[in-house]
């Protein structure tokens, strides 16, 4: 579980974020352990499936960053 925060050891900036006025509101992005693609970022030649345990719950920067960066 993220509590909040993103889920890159090397990151764990805040993914819920609360307002001024104490309204909260979530930054986070899910994002796959094994890509949903067979040939996308983190692909493993089949694609991952959308089950809770092949999610992570990233802040948007890292999200980015593991799609982007190159296999």
């Amino acid at each position: 579980m993220a509590g909040g925060y993103c889920s890159n050891p090397e990151c764990r900036d805040r993914v819920a974020i609360v307002g001024d006025k104490g309204q909260s509101y979530l930054i986070g992005e899910m994002a796959h352990i094994i890509a949903r693609q067979a040939r996308g970022p983190r692909g493993d030649g089949v694609g991952g499936d959308n089950t809770y345990a092949n999610l992570v719950l990233l802040c948007p920067t890292c999200h980015r960053k593991v799609d982007k960066a190159p296999a």
